[in-house]
């Protein structure tokens, strides 16, 4: 919680983005990791994973890493200082500007944060180093909403949260943050459905919400990742909602095959 004449949050950290996703880290199946590899390049020549990371530039200006943190603010500014470039570049946002439920808006600042994130994410070295900085405008005295730490064996009568700190400042786990801006999958049947659907949710295998206890492609549906990912790896024509569901989930990482 601010102290009762404290009504500023801020909320930094830097952010890694890396290439190779030519190269996968073990492959077990050498005709399989050549296909893969087929596919993956043709992709990239034709998209440079621009459209993933659109979403994920829009996710940093819109704040939606601050979760709960953001709910009633007054002003949001995100900052962010390119920490690759050899002469400073830094892009500057207004994150109420931003809409948390789509991505349909543009404009030049996130677009240019955009291009550099797709131009890592394509190439086959390298990497994007970002910094990331937030500062948050609400009531005096406001509460913080920092992660909850996972704790086995809980002391009977003791807290029953555990907040994350560092060094006695509220803290987020890197998990949690990159939940966050993973989170551009609008191409799952369901979004439309207001009944249904769960908005914009994070890329994952099988659509997972861990908080609704719900999944949004089930296996069967025909659009969980591997499904989708074997068709694509096997040759056959994706849709280019379907592509790029497949490539996040791939930027994303795991273990993947074709037996699911």
């Amino acid at each position: 919680m601010l102290e009762a004449e404290q009504n500023v949050i801020i909320f930094s950290f830097s952010l890694k983005i890396t290439g190779g996703l030519k190269y996968p880290a073990a492959c077990n199946n050498e005709i399989f990791r050549q296909r893969y590899q087929a596919v993956i390049t043709d992709y990239l020549e034709r998209e440079h994973c621009r459209e993933p990371a659109r979403r994920y530039a829009h996710n940093i200006a819109c704040g939606r890493f601050l979760w709960r943190n953001l709910v009633g603010a007054e002003h949001i500014e995100v900052v962010v200082d390119n920490l690759s470039a050899e002469k400073k570049q830094q892009w500057v946002f207004d994150a109420r500007k931003y809409s948390l439920r789509h991505f349909e808006q543009t404009d030049n600042i996130a677009g240019d944060l955009g291009r550099h994130i797709a131009a890592a994410l394509s190439c086959d070295d390298g990497a994007l180093l970002l910094a990331v900085s937030a500062r948050v405008i609400t009531g005096k005295g406001q509460e913080i909403y920092p992660s909850c730490e996972f704790v086995m064996n809980k002391r009977k009568g003791g807290s029953s949260r555990i907040l994350c700190h560092i060094d006695g400042t509220a803290g987020m786990h890197s998990q949690k943050i990159g939940n966050a801006l993973r989170s551009v999958d609008t191409w799952y049947p369901a979004f439309s459905d207001l009944t249904a659907g769960a908005g914009v949710i994070a890329a994952d295998p099988y659509g997972a919400v861990t908080h609704l206890g719900a999944v949004f492609r089930p296996p069967g549906s025909g659009q969980d990742f591997y499904t989708l990912f074997e068709k694509w790896v096997s040759g056959k024509k994706l849709a280019e909602h379907e592509e790029n569901y497949v490539v996040a989930v791939l930027i994303r990482g795991g273990v993947f095959g074709g037996g699911g």
